[in-house]
């Protein structure tokens, strides 16, 4: 992957209904490191919300799949004023493209699976 080593790689997930940003960044060899998540305004506002609901820290960053000193740190910021989200705003469009290509993805497993299961059973049958 030469020189794409300087360059980040994004990628849409959906979790919990929200899209997040991750973002691939490139370790010393220039090959991708551990995904980064960058998680929208509103997904660090919902966490906050739930644990000023009377929820405790650690079983909210269990159920949102998150750091617990990550949730920490939101609930100070937010405290402060300073909360912010991912500095990228995610249209609807991008939304629906990353939608359809993790469907896609799931389509083309199952089509791949019924194959090889169709190939089997050609093969056991005969």
């Amino acid at each position: 992957m030469a020189g794409t080593s300087r360059i980040n790689r994004e990628v849409y997930v959906r979790f919990c209904g929200r899209l997040v940003v991750k973002f691939l960044r490139p370790t010393r060899q220039g090959k991708m490191g551990n995904p980064r998540a960058r998680y929208t305004r509103e997904f660090m506002l919902e966490a906050v919300r739930m644990v000023r609901g009377g929820q405790s820290m650690a079983a909210v960053a269990k159920i949102l799949g998150i750091s617990p000193k990550t949730l920490h740190n939101w609930v100070k910021a937010d405290a402060a004023g300073k909360l912010n989200g991912a500095g990228k705003q995610v249209s609807p469009e991008q939304m629906e493209i990353a939608r359809l290509r993790a469907e896609l993805g799931r389509v083309k497993m199952e089509r791949d699976i019924l194959e090889k299961a169709t190939a089997y059973f050609a093969k056991v049958s005969a």
